[in-house]
C-alpha cells in the first residue's frame, strides 16, 4: 500500500497512518518545497487583530482548535533524495510529544516506526525482492497485535497474499484485477469474507473501501496527494492545490473524537518567500471569513 497524503496544517494530524512505499515523487513535491531541503519546523499560532488593524501573532496554539487536536510546534526532517526521515509534533514547553521515523533503501522504505512520549507505539517493516515488495510486518505495540503479509508473484503481478494474523492463524487472500486497471484483494477464507475490501490502483493507492453498508471512493493527483474522498456519494473532503502545489483550500469535516462534527472549509494563503521560492508564512481562515485564525511560521534549512 502506497503511503496516502493528507496535507493539513494541523501539526497533529498530518502524518497520522504513513505507511507503506514511496515509489514516485518525493516529499519536497508532495509538500511543494524547491531545492534540497534538509528541514522545516513550522509553529502555529492564535491571528490576532491589533489596533491598527493589522494581523499579527497571537498565542501558540495547542489542544482543540475548530474541532482539531493541535500541537504547535512540527519539525520534519529530509534525507538527500526528498524523503522525510522524522516527524516531531512538540508541545508548548518544547516537549516531543509524537515522532515518526522512516528509513530507506534508496528510494524505498524499508522501515517506520512511531513514538508517544518517548515510547515506541507502532514499528513496520518492509521486505524488497528486485524492486518488488514481498514481506510486510505490522507491530501495534500498544494494543499487542501483529500481522504479516507475504506476497506471491507470477511475473510482475501479485498473485496471493499470505497473512499472518494477531491470532497466529493465517489467511490466503487472492489478487483480483479489474478491466479499469485497478485491482482488489479478496479473503478465501469464509471468516474473513467478512472484512471490507479494499481497491487499489497500479500504484498501490487506495482508491475504494468496500464495506458492508457503505462505500469510500478516493481519487489522487499525479503526486500522490488525496485530492477527493466520498462517502457512497457524499463528498467528506477536498483538497484544491494553486499551480505553485500549495495548498489553497480544505474542504471537509471533523472528527473529535470519532463523531461528526460539520463541513467546514478552510482557505490559505503564503507570504514570505525566501530566496528558494518557498514561503515562511501560511494564514488560515474559516469558511468565508475575512480574518486568519491561525498563522504557520516555517523556518527552512537546506543542504
Amino acid at each position: 500500500m502506497k503511503r496516502i497524503f493528507l496535507p493539513t496544517l494541523a501539526a497533529g494530524m498530518l502524518f497520522a497512518g504513513c505507511v507503506s512505499n514511496t515509489d514516485g515523487p518525493n516529499d519536497w513535491l508532495r509538500l511543494g518545497l524547491k531545492g534540497n531541503v534538509a528541514s522545516i519546523t513550522d509553529t502555529f499560532y492564535e491571528a490576532e487583530l491589533a489596533d491598527n488593524g493589522n494581523v499579527v501573532l497571537g498565542n501558540l496554539i495547542q489542544g482543540e482548535k475548530e474541532n482539531r487536536q493541535v500541537l504547535p510546534i512540527r519539525k520534519i526532517d529530509f534525507n538527500e533524495d526528498g524523503f522525510w526521515t522524522n516527524v516531531a509534533n512538540i508541545d508548548s514547553s518544547g516537549v516531543e510529544q509524537k515522532r515518526f521515523e522512516y528509513t530507506y533503501d534508496g528510494t524505498k522504505l524499508i522501515e517506520e516506526k512511531g513514538f508517544q512520549n518517548g515510547a515506541m507505539f507502532f514499528h513496520n517493516t518492509y521486505r524488497f525482492e528486485e524492486d518488488r515488495k514481498i514481506y510486510a510486518e505490522y507491530d501495534n505495540i500498544e494494543f499487542g497485535k501483529r500481522w504479516a503479509y507475504e506476497d506471491q508473484y507470477v511475473g510482475e503481478k501479485r498473485t496471493y497474499r499470505y497473512r499472518t494474523n494477531p491470532d497466529g492463524n493465517m489467511d490466503k487472500l487472492s489478487f483480483v484485477y479489474l478491466e479499469d486497471g485497478t485491482y482488489k484483494i479478496v479473503p478465501e477464507n469464509e471468516a474473513a469474507s467478512k472484512e471490507p475490501i479494499f481497491y487499489y490502483d497500479s500504484e498501490d493507492k487506495v482508491v475504494r473501501i468496500e464495506f458492508p453498508k457503505e462505500t469510500r471512493t478516493y481519487f489522487y493527483d499525479t503526486k500522490g496527494r488525496l485530492l477527493k474522498s466520498y462517502k457512497n456519494d457524499e463528498l467528506e473532503m477536498e483538497y484544491i492545490y494553486d499551480t505553485d502545489d500549495q495548498l489553497v483550500q480544505l474542504y471537509g469535516f471533523h472528527l473529535y473524537p470519532y463523531m461528526k462534527i460539520s463541513h467546514r472549509t478552510y482557505h490559505y494563503t503564503y507570504s514570505d518567500f525566501d530566496k528558494q521560492g518557498n514561503w515562511r508564512k501560511c494564514y488560515e481562515y474559516f469558511n468565508d471569513e475575512r480574518t486568519p485564525r491561525m498563522i504557520q511560521i516555517r523556518e527552512i534549512s537546506y543542504y
